[in-house]
């Protein structure tokens, strides 16, 4: 439904998501950065369209290393207003248009990965608190990549997320 992530302190990424179904929001505490768009910002999220999903099991303490965290992610979005998705038949494929979205990538020690893939929903990005130099830029996508390779293998050796 919202959210507020913040990455203005480098190295962390904390916040706050609250979701449909749940009476309480997921609290964030993850290591690691925003991908450039999204690095040393505040980032608030409202989505009108949400729609409540199957979240049992997930803890409402999340702490891990963030993911991919970018509001430049390009997909397929509905053409269909929140309205006309109640009125949509559900075999009929909706129309859907080119979009703009934000991703929320992260992997905790209690549910392994979490996504949050939002197209079309209003974000508000504030001014930079620190800007990622050199190197920097590239950091989300070496420890995104280690978290994936450790989040595999553990699941390779048959471990659930405690």
């Amino acid at each position: 439904m919202r959210a507020v992530i913040d990455n203005r302190i480098r190295g962390t990424v904390t916040g706050v998501v609250w979701l449909a179904g749940r009476s309480g929001p997921l609290r964030l505490e993850l290591q690691g950065n925003a991908w450039s768009d999204l690095a040393g910002c505040l980032v608030r999220i409202e989505n009108s369209t949400f729609r409540p999903g199957s979240l049992e099991g997930l803890a409402t303490e999340q702490r891990g290393v963030c993911g991919d965290l970018t509001a430049t992610r390009r997909g397929n979005m509905p053409a269909v207003s929140p309205e006309g998705w109640s009125r949509w038949e559900p075999r009929a494929p909706a129309p859907q248009v080119w979009g703009t979205g934000i991703y929320v990538e992260w992997f905790s020690e209690r549910n392994g990965r979490v996504v949050i893939e939002l197209m079309g929903c209003w974000t508000c990005v504030s001014e930079r608190a620190w800007h990622p130099t050199g190197d920097e830029q590239w950091e989300p996508a070496w420890c995104n990549l280690q978290a994936v390779d450790q989040f595999l293998r553990s699941r390779a050796r048959g471990q659930r997320p405690a």
